[in-house]
């Protein structure tokens, strides 16, 4: 469990968090249960926890920080929809946990984000699925329903515009044209932050929709692999599931064994050759016998490297 917050670091927190999205840095205890029974859930299906479980406060807006390794949850977030909201922010704090990556590209992390959602709803019981997922995972928009939205935020925007320059050409006759273009900036600043949500969330909830979860068992490399090859390996209708699946560790330790006759088989050859002991006493056949084995471990080490990348 983490340990409460400092009033030194709520302020710390406040000041670098800005007063417009947080009025109030004020942990949530009922909140912080929610997360790390998700946590816990995921953890006791899947075998993936954040070692470093986030801090909980309440806040405006939905969201995981980075830099402090803490969830925002608004009091204002539908309960229905909850389980969604807890789970994609516990996903970003686990990807960020896990990975060596200073801070993934937002399509990355939005990637894990939804694919967090799936993990949670498959792992918790039936009663805390209909509390907090009362319609399963949220739907994911097919690309062309997202192409429509885009259009609709765009044809919006257009009007906004236009209703802006009527509202600047008119503007020295106009007393009220302060209030009327702030309130006009205001709707076409939340249509292009909408434009832009779904262009940054509408490819990696996608993708992350069409991850096969039984194909993966070693979910802590899969959280911890690079932001680029993530992309590479997911962002694609087939994707590339290698060393992730269930005998891959085992694979692993055969990989391992071979590796160890590379390096007996290549001491034997190294003695035959610069050693009259060991060349006096090995046949032809035992000859052919250490080149093949070097061959093999060789050939072992390097698919054993490649597998642990």
């Amino acid at each position: 469990m983490v340990e409460e917050m400092s009033s030194e670091e709520k302020d710390k927190l406040q000041q670098a968090l800005g007063k417009k999205l947080y009025l109030d840095v004020k942990e949530s205890p009922e909140f912080k249960f929610y997360v790390d029974h998700f946590a816990n859930s995921i953890q006791k299906k899947y075998g993936v926890i954040s070692p470093k479980l986030p801090r909980v406060c309440i806040g405006k807006n939905l969201l995981y920080n980075f830099a402090y390794n803490t969830i925002f949850i608004s009091s204002k977030n539908d309960a229905s929809r909850l389980g969604d909201a807890i789970s994609e922010e516990y996903g970003h704090a686990m990807r960020t946990a896990l990975s060596s990556n200073e801070e993934d590209s937002h399509h990355t992390s939005e990637f894990f984000g939804y694919l967090s959602r799936r993990l949670a709803y498959d792992s918790l019981s039936d009663g805390v699925k209909k509390k907090f997922f009362s319609n399963g995972v949220e739907r994911v928009r097919s690309n062309k329903e997202d192409l429509k939205e885009i259009k609709k935020a765009k044809d919006i925007g257009k009007v906004i515009d236009k209703k802006i320059d009527l509202i600047e050409a008119g503007k020295e006759s106009n007393p009220n044209y302060s209030l009327e273009s702030l309130g006009l900036m205001a709707n076409k600043n939340q249509v292009d932050a909408y434009h832009r949500s779904i262009l940054v969330h509408s490819c990696p909830y996608n993708f992350a929709s069409e991850v096969d979860l039984s194909k993966i068992k070693d979910w802590e490399k899969l959280y911890s692999i690079p932001d680029e090859e993530v992309r590479r390996r997911f962002f694609r209708a087939d994707k590339d599931y290698s060393g992730l699946g269930e005998d891959h560790k085992g694979l692993e330790a055969a990989l391992e064994s071979m590796a160890v006759l590379y390096l007996i088989s290549s001491s034997l050859m190294s003695f035959n050759l610069t050693g009259d002991v060991v060349a006096n006493s090995i046949s032809g056949i035992s000859n052919l016998l250490s080149a093949f084995l070097f061959i093999v471990g060789l050939v072992a080490s390097y698919s054993l490297i490649k597998l642990k990348k």
